[in-house]
């Protein structure tokens, strides 16, 4: 009896210690936030970014979208995850106007 006790604390321990010390995940992140660090703010400012939100319309986005594509690393699908993010923003969306 005495040895099952000490082998459950012996493995409860270890395992509660690692639990509490695990980084919880946002579950509410926004997932336009990290498509904005990895392909936008590679050439601009996250406040170039916040400035454009709420003024550029879809068209505008488009072709913003199409210029990065001729200049950088960024493929057809994933400009559209872009677009979708970025032309749904309002201005001063705190997912890319972090401050």
């Amino acid at each position: 009896m005495k040895r099952s006790i000490f082998l459950l604390l012996l493995t409860a321990l270890p395992l509660s210690f690692f639990l509490a010390h695990t980084p919880k995940v946002q579950a509410t992140e926004d997932p336009c936030a990290p498509l904005v660090v990895m392909y936008c703010t590679t050439c601009h400012t996250t406040q170039r970014i916040c400035k454009a939100l709420g003024k550029k319309d879809a068209d505008a986005w488009k072709k913003t979208l199409t210029t990065m594509a001729e200049y950088g690393d960024i493929d057809e699908p994933t400009q559209k995850q872009v677009f979708e993010c970025l032309s749904k923003k309002k201005a001063g969306d705190p997912a890319v106007c972090k401050k």
